[in-house]
């Protein structure tokens, strides 16, 4: 079981629409195909209504004998001469949809208090590359001092050493204009 199931997507969703069904429905305890069949398809943040209901036993609890789920707080309520169990009233129904928004607003606070380190070492690794960036700057900048540095002070040629250019030929090997 996952240790966080309000951070699921559309856990919220699906654990609303199976506390409405289950508070209001004339069975209080209903198989999961059953809840399949009445909500009209599959949860969105489970492959099955069995897994939703069996990751929030703040709300429902599988019977030990038929594999039946119920709401905890209507199967708390006595059943009447009918033997059945009264449908939860529009406050007690209230009551848990807003459990259930706080369990998972909790949840989030609980997932962005685990991130706390995230400033910190972005912090950190900026730090050590403005410090790499400081020690290697003034090492590129003397490279390229050195190099400009081999180029001003090279002695300039002796006409003997300058290149020949032929600006002119009659045929190929013969260079009648030097320059």
């Amino acid at each position: 079981m996952n240790s966080e199931p309000y951070l699921k997507t559309y856990r919220l969703q699906d654990v609303l629409a199976a506390i409405q069904l289950l508070a209001n429905y004339p069975d209080y305890d209903l198989t999961p195909g059953d809840v399949r069949e009445k909500i009209a398809g599959n949860p969105r943040s489970a492959s099955q209504w069995s897994e939703v209901l069996l990751e929030h036993p703040e709300f429902f609890r599988r019977s030990e004998k038929e594999g039946d789920f119920s709401l905890v707080l209507r199967r708390a309520k006595p059943k009447n001469q009918d033997r059945l169990r009264p449908v939860l009233s529009a406050d007690e129904l209230n009551m848990l949809v807003i459990t259930a928004v706080n369990l998972q607003k909790q949840a989030l606070e609980i997932q962005k208090e685990r991130r706390w380190w995230l400033p910190i070492a972005t912090s950190v690794f900026v730090a050590v590359a403005g410090f790499a960036g400081s020690i290697l700057g003034p090492t590129s900048e003397r490279i390229s001092n050195n190099q400009r540095d081999a180029y001003t002070s090279a002695k300039p040629l002796t006409h003997k050493e300058r290149p020949t250019v032929c600006l002119a030929t009659r045929s190929p090997g013969s260079c009648l204009l030097k320059a």
